[in-house]
């Protein structure tokens, strides 16, 4: 859900680290939802190598 309640689909949502402030972490975790409205992710056999994505022209995790 976005900040309105609204299901996020093909769009960018930050959630609030609740660990901002230690060891230089962000105030904000960002993920992109997709059409589905499911959040991109690593899959579950993914090593510690990060590959980047493309989604709307902009590279992601």
């Amino acid at each position: 859900m976005d900040a309105n309640g609204v299901m996020a689909t093909n769009q960018w949502v930050a959630i609030e680290n609740e660990d901002a402030g230690e060891e230089d972490e962000s105030d904000h975790w960002w993920y992109y939802f997709g059409a589905n409205g499911k959040a991109y992710k690593r899959s579950d056999n993914a090593s510690n190598d990060v590959s980047l994505k493309t989604i709307n022209g902009k590279k992601t995790l």
